[in-house]
């Protein structure tokens, strides 16, 4: 939560006042496909364990949702906008439960505040292309593994085979600090958006999380 709430302070600093600036308000929406990469640096030892396997490199596929709501000047040209973006991702593959058991589907919703500029920063925007800018926080049902509590886990098992071992104590939740970014191009009636974002989360060092997203915005432009 102290994550969190420093987030909100930096928002509020940030943004209010660009927010206070703007007089109009409109709703976007956005829908593609999404893919979430994950490496573990010193990979997962479950060797010792009754545990499947944890690969060193993985990814799942998915597909979003993403609704916009942009503030922006009345009577500006419609080339940038602040906004506040709900992305959805729905993924598959082979993933872990909060139990370290394996199921097959999981999804991320994140909150994020953006800074938008030319195609696709309003409806009305002309421009060709544009980019964006954002920081939020993301909460997912997908877990990870913490190597150290893992390792410690293994461990006292081994100096004791008599205890039962809680290996969910070893699983973390992928939420936190969110930071994504990306461009634009105008296509037909909508535009087309590719980003980047990343998740941190400093209960999973030594775990990197990158994912990439192409995205198509329904009606926007001419």
């Amino acid at each position: 939560m102290k994550k969190l709430s420093v987030l909100l302070l930096f928002i509020t600093i940030v943004f209010l006042p660009t927010l206070q600036a703007q007089t109009s308000i409109e709703v976007m929406h956005e829908a593609g496909v999404s893919n979430l990469f994950l490496r573990y640096e010193y990979g997962v030892n479950t060797q010792n364990t009754n545990l499947a396997e944890v690969k060193d490199a993985q990814y799942f596929p998915g597909i979003s949702y993403s609704p916009r709501f942009n503030f922006f000047e009345e009577d500006g040209e419609g080339s940038s906008s602040f906004s506040i973006n709900l992305n959805n991702d729905f993924l598959f593959g082979n993933l872990l439960s909060s139990s370290f058991e394996k199921k097959s589907w999981a999804f991320m919703s994140t909150l994020s505040f953006n800074l938008n500029l030319g195609a696709g920063a309003t409806k009305n925007s002309f421009e060709q292309f544009g980019g964006f800018v954002g920081i939020g926080y993301s909460y997912s049902n997908i877990h990870l593994v913490n190597n150290g509590m893992l390792n410690r886990i293994t461990e006292s098992v081994i100096a004791d085979p008599t205890i039962t071992p809680d290996y969910s104590k070893a699983t973390v939740p992928l939420q936190g600090i969110y930071l994504h970014l990306g461009g634009r191009m105008k296509v037909g009636s909508g535009v087309v958006t590719l980003e980047g974002y990343s998740t941190l989360t400093p209960e999973l060092n030594g775990v990197y999380t990158i994912g990439i997203r192409a995205l198509y915005g329904f009606g926007i432009g001419l």
